[in-house]
């Protein structure tokens, strides 16, 4: 039987059997912080009367990977995963799509919309990027980046059933809901436009002097991965791909033979 929507907590049991926390900052997890607001969007959307999935149910014992089976399985007709970005992002909601999903895309905005009008937080925009959860789903899906781990840490930790509350009823929007008498989301609330993409599997094609948030994405990852500039420097994330973030990429490039 076919369910509504499947919401997936983010990281959890692995297949090996081992656990995965997330990001970390400090003595919080990303899996940890996504806890509360994943079960209060999961509440939220049974409450509209809606049929939901979630690993949240059950320890958060399914891996991303388990979470695209379940919800494919299950024939969901939509699939949400909640996480938050790592300890050196910049504050504010990233949402992912898969490129030039205009399902994904409404779905994203009508999260990120419903947050926003009852969060005080701002938007880094809606990537278009080809990952895992959203390339290998058979429905509408978001990789829904609530937050930096550090610099939005008050309101992930503080606020997280508030959070998860708002995000069910972007759930009731996107599904054309009526609900009482909650602040409708905005209709323009300044959303960044998706970020383009080229290239025939929706790779994201970046090159010197490309500026903007997926740059700046592309920075964090080469940080992530601990590639550094000529002189030995950590990558600024400034959104600019400069001789700095090239080096880095080079670097990448040869080390995988690239």
């Amino acid at each position: 039987m076919s369910i509504n929507a499947f919401v997936s907590q983010g990281h959890g049991i692995q297949t090996d059997g081992t656990y995965d926390c997330g990001c970390t900052y400090g003595d919080y997890t990303e899996s940890d912080l996504m806890c509360p607001i994943t079960k209060a969007f999961v509440a939220r959307v049974r409450a509209l009367g809606l049929s939901c999935d979630s690993d949240s149910d059950t320890g958060n014992d399914r891996n991303i990977t388990l979470c695209v089976r379940d919800a494919n399985n299950a024939e969901a007709t939509i699939y949400v995963s909640l996480h938050c970005d790592y300890d050196q992002a910049p504050s504010g909601t990233y949402p992912i799509v898969y490129p030039d999903s205009s399902e994904g895309i409404r779905l994203a905005q009508c999260l990120d919309n419903a947050i926003r009008a009852r969060i005080n937080i701002g938007t880094r925009g809606i990537l278009q990027r080809a990952d895992y959860e959203v390339s290998n789903t058979n429905m509408p899906a978001c990789i829904f980046e609530t937050g930096s781990i550090s610099t939005d840490l008050s309101i992930l930790r503080d606020q997280g059933w508030a959070y998860g509350d708002a995000a069910g009823y972007g759930i009731a929007d996107y599904f054309s809901i009526a609900y009482g008498d909650i602040p409708v989301a905005p209709s323009s609330p300044g959303v960044d436009n998706p970020v383009p993409t080229t290239g025939t599997q929706a790779d994201i094609c970046l090159e010197y002097g490309d500026t903007g948030i997926v740059v700046g994405q592309l920075q964090r990852d080469l940080r992530a991965m601990a590639y550094e500039d000529e002189s030995g420097n950590t990558i600024i994330v400034d959104d600019d791909f400069g001789p700095a973030t090239e080096y880095a990429v080079r670097r990448l490039q040869s080390v995988h033979g690239l």
